[in-house]
Parts: structure tokens; C-alpha cells; sequence
């Protein structure tokens, strides 16, 4: 019975508390599912502004596997990546469970050895540094042309 007189306690201020701060309009205002395009920002605008800004972060979050040395060369609008990206919107558990796989897979792997800016500069003194193409460098941008013109589209 304690149980009931609480619900009815409660239930009584939140009365009072909407009487006092005038919620009628909540309640009695609905809102549209659909807004059309007048002087303000319609429901199109908003979604595609969602589906553009949530491209461009999956876009430039992806990073796939490096191409090995045989494979051609891919093109700044990468059908590959595109295909991933659209795999992403509609289906981004799919996407997270690849993405911990290899995350797992790839921490089981035999430990490797890295190379410090100083081990760097003594191979350079001994002249044994490795010559890396400005091309080669590029290639491995994580900014490419797509990446940017999909935020100047979105900040436009």
C-alpha cells in the first residue's frame, strides 16, 4: 500500500511542477514527420547534412589495407573504399567486428622491431638511409582529394 501512496506523491508534484512551469504546449502541440523547405531548414536538408557529415567521418576513419607492390595503383575516388564506406552506414557492427579481428590477429602476431629517430640519423651517416619517393610518400596521404572535398561540401 506504501507502494501506491509514493506513485501518488509523485505523481502530485510532477502535476504541481507542470502547472507551475506551463508545459501545456507540450502537450497539446504536435510536431510535423516531415517539414517542407520555407524559411528555414526543412527535414531534407537535415538529413542529407547527417548522411554527408556521417560519409566523410567513415570515409577518412577507414583505413584499409595497404595495396602490395604488384597490385595497381588506386584512383583518388577508390570504388573499394566507396564500397566499404556504404558497408559502414548500413551495417557498421559488420564493419567493428572485421575491424577487432584483425586488431586481434594482429596483436597475436610476432613482435617486430622498430627503428628510432637515432638509429635513423646513424644509418643516414654511414650513408646506408633508404631513398623514399616524394610518389611513395603521397601514396600514403591519409588526406586525399575526396577527404577534402567532402568537407569543403559540408562547411559550405
Amino acid at each position: 500500500m506504501a507502494h501506491s501512496d509514493s506513485a501518488g506523491v509523485v505523481r502530485g508534484q510532477l502535476d504541481q511542477f507542470t502547472r507551475d512551469h506551463n508545459f501545456s504546449a507540450l502537450r497539446t502541440t504536435h510536431a510535423p514527420h516531415w517539414v517542407s523547405s520555407q524559411n528555414y531548414r526543412c527535414t531534407s536538408d537535415i538529413l542529407w547534412s547527417c548522411l554527408l557529415t556521417m560519409t566523410a567521418c567513415i570515409y577518412t576513419a577507414l583505413h584499409l589495407n595497404i595495396a602490395s607492390g604488384n597490385a595497381k595503383k588506386r584512383s583518388i575516388f577508390d570504388k573499394f573504399k566507396v564500397k566499404w564506406v556504404i558497408t559502414a552506414l548500413f551495417a557498421p557492427e559488420l564493419v567493428l567486428y572485421l575491424a577487432c579481428s584483425q586488431y586481434l590477429e594482429a596483436s597475436r602476431a610476432k613482435p617486430t622491431k622498430s627503428l628510432s629517430s637515432s638509429g635513423v640519423l646513424a644509418l643516414a651517416k654511414l650513408d646506408e638511409f633508404i631513398y623514399i619517393s616524394r610518389e611513395t610518400i603521397q601514396d600514403k596521404s591519409k588526406a586525399d582529394a575526396v577527404q577534402k572535398a567532402l568537407v569543403v561540401i559540408q562547411v559550405t
